[in-house]
């Protein structure tokens, strides 16, 4: 399994459960609660030590900005090793 997982969740409803699993799992998995898209994503990385992965489930209203921002950035290489994304069929199509 991963050493250490980060997750930025904003909906309070889902902080409990996470902060749940997280006494599960100590020093592995690290909640931030707050809003993706003014999350610095390259300095997550950095304090990871190098290139991440992303694996997320993108909200609907936020997965195409967040992937283009991802994509496009100014850095290259970019702060990620790879990404495995999961959209609503909506965005998708």
């Amino acid at each position: 399994g991963a050493r250490r997982v980060v997750a930025i969740e904003r909906d309070e409803r889902c902080l409990e459960a996470l902060a749940e699993v997280s006494n599960h799992y100590p020093g592995r998995l690290h909640v931030i609660p707050g809003d993706a898209l003014k999350t610095d994503f390259a300095a997550l990385a950095g304090e990871a030590g190098g290139p991440v992965k992303i694996v997320a489930n993108l909200p609907y209203n936020i997965g195409t900005e967040l992937l283009i921002r991802w994509l496009t950035g100014a850095e290259w290489p970019p702060f990620y090793a790879s990404m495995t994304l999961m959209f609503q069929r909506e965005v998708a199509e």
